[in-house]
């Protein structure tokens, strides 16, 4: 599995079918924090991490966020 950002929102790629899965944002630009598609990420996601504890890190921006469950 392959994470993707941008457009608003985090998907997961699965590269065996092609097949996008939506982890968190709905596809509205912004930085409002929420649950999975309540979350809105800036267009401009920097660059996605995973750490020692599996939250996801996002660099969105300026920011730096975590998805906690994924």
């Amino acid at each position: 599995t392959r994470l993707v950002g941008g457009a608003g929102r985090i998907d997961a790629l699965d590269p065996l079918t092609g097949t996008f899965t939506p982890l968190s944002g709905g596809g509205t630009s912004g930085h409002a924090d929420g649950v999975a598609g309540a979350a809105t990420w800036s267009a401009a996601i920097g660059g996605l991490a995973i750490d020692g504890e599996r939250r996801l890190i996002v660099a969105d921006g300026d920011r730096l966020r975590r998805v906690i469950r994924f």
